[in-house]
């Protein structure tokens, strides 16, 4: 075990401890918050990622839950499959054990995408994904670079569902936040704005939108520099209209307007359902 796990874990942990005894080869791969992510070996299975971290309240707590119970219950390619599963409540650690996927980084192959026609299949599979966890009134909230996993252009793993949001289960987030949990440059209006009762698919939406703009011509839809130059990108994304891609960079009719409409202010001007962009690709990449 390295250094940096011992350290890590500290003597208290024996359970954790203990489980990743099993481990062999182990290698830190990120950091952030109050979660380590490491790669290892375990017997039977082979590589595998090992998430190590702590929670500071019930409510962090209970994302955990909701998250590792769905994947248990779901078996689909576009989810990784959870391998184990361990809290430490005397020390509020956790560990999480998933399989390995052997991935390229978004901005590795965004540039392998050279038409709309590449970007709408990749999209497709991305919704194909999405509309798993949306048959079941879960909604993403975190869909950005880093949350979508390529195992090629057109084969996409969807991680991360920590921030959730779990429709048929109580709420986590607090009413009076200013701010709901999201990330603040993927994030819909709803979201920067807390009206965390109106979330649904439509918030994940205007998340996609942003992400088909970055793959296709690198740039974000409410960058300053071709939006409002006084504001931010969050500003803009709160209180102006994204980039018009027909008239930056010669994008089709058909393209922008799908990009437009799932990056509506209002949730009511954004496809109602998956299905009907599924409709609306059909009938103009078809």
């Amino acid at each position: 075990m390295t250094n940096i796990m011992l350290l890590f874990i500290g003597d208290k942990m024996s359970i954790i401890k203990n489980k990743l005894l099993e481990i062999r080869n182990l290698k830190e791969i990120h950091q952030g918050g109050q979660k380590k992510v490491f790669i290892g070996e375990k017997d039977n299975i082979g590589e595998v990622i090992i998430k190590v971290g702590s929670y500071n309240s019930e409510n962090t707590l209970e994302r955990i839950k909701r998250e590792i119970n769905f994947l248990n219950s779901t078996n689909s390619k576009y989810y990784p499959r959870n391998l184990d599963f361990i809290i430490d409540t005397d020390t509020k650690q956790f560990l999480i054990i998933e399989e390995y996927i052997k991935s390229i980084n978004f901005f590795d192959i965004k540039s392998s995408f050279n038409n709309e026609k590449e970007i709408i299949s990749c999209f497709i599979e991305l919704l194909k994904g999405l509309s798993i966890i949306w048959d079941q009134r879960i909604y993403h909230r975190d869909i950005k670079p880093d949350n979508i996993l390529f195992k090629s252009k057109n084969e996409v793993v969807i991680i991360d569902l920590g921030i959730a949001r779990f429709l048929d289960l109580d709420s986590l987030t607090n009413t009076m936040a200013l701010r709901g949990p999201c990330t603040p440059v993927f994030a819909a209006p709803e979201q920067l704005l807390n009206k965390k009762n109106i979330i649904d698919q439509r918030t994940d939406f205007f998340a996609l939108g942003i992400l088909l703009t970055i793959m296709l011509y690198d740039i974000h839809p409410f960058d300053p520099n071709h939006t409002n130059p006084k504001k931010n990108i969050v500003e803009n994304i709160i209180s102006e209209d994204p980039i018009n891609l027909c008239e930056k960079f010669g994008a089709s009719i058909e393209f922008n307007k799908l990009i437009q409409k799932l990056l509506s202010k209002q949730q009511y001007n954004r496809f109602r359902n998956y299905n009907q962009i599924f409709t609306y690709i059909n009938q103009n990449w078809r």
